[in-house]
């Protein structure tokens, strides 16, 4: 995929784009997802899991964490920008697609519920896409996408403490990116 990126000298567009700034709603989706992930580790039993569990763990994430970054606020979202021309259908097609991404598993153990997670996705999906327009590149939301994907993960395999705390507040990011997206998006920015 990164070769062929490279190769069609797409990476720039891929990677980068100019930045919207808003630094309140920077500060506000990275403090909730950050509090996510760091309840999710906090109460996570890592000796139960193993350190060299917890390294492929980690390296399986950021590879998830680039990989669907660069396929889907990268390539698909530079090219929906080049064919719809609007950048409210960029953001909804880009992260309705997200969500579908993961439909798949309905077929790897979730069944229906693979319906409620490509909801979830699209919420997830929204908060990313703001965090590359905010940011301006592609790296700030892979590394939140890796980090998001470890904690959870990793809390599911071994939790030591009440999930609750950490799922309300990634139910903050959620409806704050939701509602950050409306904001932006009605202002044409």
């Amino acid at each position: 995929m990164v070769a062929f990126i490279l190769r069609a000298g797409w990476w720039s567009e891929v990677s980068r784009e100019e930045r919207v700034r808003k630094p309140v709603f920077l500060v506000i989706l990275l403090a909730l997802l950050l509090g996510f992930a760091g309840l999710n580790i906090q109460t996570t039993d890592w000796q139960e899991i193993g350190w060299q569990h917890t390294l492929v763990l980690a390296a399986a994430m950021l590879l998830v964490g680039f990989c669907e970054e660069v396929v889907t606020r990268g390539v698909l979202l530079v090219s929906l920008r080049g064919s719809l021309r609007s950048e409210v259908r960029v953001w909804l097609c880009s992260t309705v697609l997200f969500g579908l991404l993961h439909a798949t598993n309905a077929f790897f153990g979730l069944g229906a519920l693979a319906l409620v997670q490509v909801v979830l996705a699209f919420c997830a999906g929204t908060g990313l896409y703001l965090l590359r327009r905010l940011r301006g590149n592609l790296w700030l939301p892979m590394a939140a996408h890796a980090l998001r994907d470890f904690s959870s993960f990793g809390h599911a395999l071994a939790p030591s403490g009440n999930p609750l705390a950490g799922t309300f507040v990634l139910g903050g990011f959620y409806v704050a990116s939701l509602v950050i997206a409306f904001l932006m998006l009605r202002r044409g920015a």
